[in-house]
């Protein structure tokens, strides 16, 4: 008897200490869930600000730049490749190094310094279009 009653002491004691534990998962289950929709609540905000901070960054600005230049030389050997398709019989001679008669009387300095900088200058615009800002949609090219 005194054993039963002994055991029944320890089962109650293991019952009280498992539920006190319970309790603070409970707990710490509940303020893990707060802390969750608080941060849900606040994604969208936080996405907003690091998309502006990228967009402010010299590393952007410089991908626009070479996304720019791939466009203009993509878009030339496409046009060219049009141009070939349309015009077989016709040849044409693609030296970058050519003058032409209507460049000549274009000044133009006979040494510029190499600049790998990122910046812009004013007199090309300074700044970049955003794209809701564009105005022409790209026509498909067929």
């Amino acid at each position: 008897m005194k054993a039963a009653r002994a055991e029944v002491r320890l089962v109650k004691g293991e019952t009280l200490m498992l539920s006190q534990n319970l309790d603070e998962a409970r707990a710490d289950a509940r303020a893990t869930s707060e802390s969750l929709a608080d941060e849900i609540r606040q994604c969208p905000e936080k996405d907003r600000k690091l998309i502006e901070d990228y967009k402010k960054s010299r590393g952007f600005e410089l991908g626009l730049t070479w996304m720019g230049q791939v466009t203009y030389e993509y878009g030339y050997r496409i046009a060219l490749a049009c141009f070939r398709a349309c015009y077989p019989d016709l040849e044409v001679v693609e030296d970058p190094f050519a003058s032409f008669p209507e460049d000549l009387g274009v000044d133009m300095p006979k040494d510029v310094p190499f600049d790998d900088s990122t910046n812009v200058p004013e007199k090309y615009g300074g700044s970049f279009q955003k794209c809701s800002e564009v105005s022409k949609p790209l026509d498909r090219i067929s």
